[in-house]
């Protein structure tokens, strides 16, 4: 039996699942592992949110590099 996430793993698993919707529809290409996206994604959110409640970082500036990564993770091409 598979244990359960607790919330920090629910939202991984949550984010696995967004990218594999992501795959059936065509907007996400097969190429992309849906587990190790989630776990950088949700990483790289999780050291942001850090830098921006510790002030370094503004929203704005969080926002655009969580876009970039989304773009970069979500692409077509090689995965390493």
């Amino acid at each position: 039996m598979r244990e359960r996430p607790g919330r920090r793993g629910r939202w991984l698993v949550d984010i696995a699942e967004l990218i594999a919707d992501g795959q059936d529809e065509g907007s996400v290409p097969a190429s992309v592992d849906s587990r190790a996206a989630a776990v950088r994604l949700t990483s790289l959110v999780e050291g942001l949110s850090g830098r921006w409640l510790a002030g370094p970082l503004t929203t704005a500036e969080a926002r655009a590099h969580v876009a970039a990564a989304l773009e970069r993770e979500l692409a077509e091409g090689p995965r390493g």
